[in-house]
């Protein structure tokens, strides 16, 4: 289910530093996601940052599908959350995987 109580299952902390409008990367996130289950990709920053955002409901990705934003506006954050509503946000963001997954392979014959 997309909204309800999310636990944090992946804590890092990364110095990001530069300035102007561009991709800041936290660096690697090493965990394994799960077909079927909803995730949320969360950042804070105690400092000074503008970030943009446009506004709109679910969009096709890479993998799965982006269904919603949600804001807690906290710093830092708390290692649970209940999100109970899709504030229409899409928060810009590009998530790369680089993994080797195991595939299953069938075939098919005509009979």
């Amino acid at each position: 289910m997309e909204f309800g109580t999310y636990t944090q299952v992946f804590p890092t902390s990364a110095m990001v530093t530069g300035s102007g409008a561009g991709w800041y990367s936290s660096g690697p996130i090493n965990y394994l996601l799960q077909a079927g289950s909803y995730y949320i990709i969360a950042v804070s920053f105690s400092g000074t940052v503008s970030y943009s955002y446009d506004t709109g409901d679910s969009q096709a990705v890479s993998f799965g599908a982006h269904v919603h934003g949600h804001a807690t506006g906290t710093h830092p954050l708390p290692a649970s959350f209940s999100s109970t509503a899709n504030d229409q946000a899409i928060y810009h963001q590009r998530p790369t995987t680089d993994v080797d997954v195991p595939v299953e392979l069938q075939s098919f014959a005509a009979e």
